[in-house]
């Protein structure tokens, strides 16, 4: 049963077919008929990929990231023209940073069909934190034991990226702690 119906290459809308209705999908299963819709279709050869496949990244030994769909330049889905919810099983993206229902262009449909899409994808996600320096929890541990070492009896700085602690002298300068991670020894104290 194909998710399918056509896809409109000057617009970049790929149309779901009645197939789509009542059933989970899987953009990857959308994916899938996409290119084999420009295998079999030549004139669909002529615009750029509308969507891209991404995923199964090693994250460990025998566990990878999930799957997903990015749609590209422009490209979006237009659900079935009939009242329904259309299930979304997996994460779907563009390349202009929507995801989710985003991805879906309603606009083109009857006023009267009511179209609700739940949109569930896989709870995997990855996190970044910024924590503002750089540092590890170890470096900025050992960062913090120096300064507090060398507080009251040393002077020290921050120059740009760098920690500069001086010798007991107050003047020649003793140690340097890289923060940005442009030194080989980020984290280490190392002598000037």
């Amino acid at each position: 049963m194909p998710l399918i119906a056509n896809i409109d290459g000057p617009t970049r809308r790929v149309y779901l077919g009645i197939d789509s209705v009542g059933v989970d999908v899987h953009p990857i299963d959308i994916y899938k008929e996409m290119r084999a819709l420009r295998r079999t279709n030549s004139s669909l050869r002529q615009y750029y990929l509308f969507m891209s496949a991404h995923g199964y990244d090693q994250k460990g030994t025998g566990s990878f990231t999930e799957r997903y769909v990015k749609l590209l330049n422009g490209t979006r889905i237009v659900p079935y023209d009939s009242t329904h919810v259309l299930r979304v099983t997996g994460t779907v993206i563009t390349d202009s940073g929507a995801a989710g229902a985003d991805c879906f262009d309603r606009s083109l449909l009857m006023p009267t069909s009511r179209i609700d899409i739940d949109y569930q994808p896989p709870q995997v996600e990855v996190v970044t934190v910024n924590s503002g320096s750089g540092l590890s929890v170890d470096q900025d541990s050992k960062l913090s034991d120096v300064y507090r070492a060398h507080y009251n009896r040393r002077r020290w700085d921050k120059v740009g990226h760098q920690v500069v602690l001086y010798a007991d002298d107050g003047i020649t300068p003793a140690h340097v702690f890289n923060t940005d991670g442009t030194s080989n020894a980020i984290g280490e104290l190392t002598p000037i």
